[in-house]
């Protein structure tokens, strides 16, 4: 969507950066309803444990927070 909005606006993604979150519950269901294999369901969900994000702003790194 980002991409499209982009194209349409005739403006670039050069200077930006976007970090969509989701709920990890959400993400496990998507999954369940299209079908993908229990262990790739597996995998995607034992990975989220460890998942994380840097909170930046003008190239400084403010702290760092664990996604739940």
């Amino acid at each position: 969507m980002v991409i499209r909005n982009c194209k349409r606006r005739l403006t670039g993604l050069g200077k930006t950066y976007h970090n969509i979150m989701l709920p990890h519950s959400w993400i496990i269901k998507n999954m369940d309803m299209f079908g993908v294999a229990e262990n790739l369901k597996e995998l995607v969900s034992d990975s989220m444990k460890s998942w994380n994000t840097d909170l930046m702003a003008g190239g400084k790194v403010f702290g760092n927070v664990k996604t739940k």
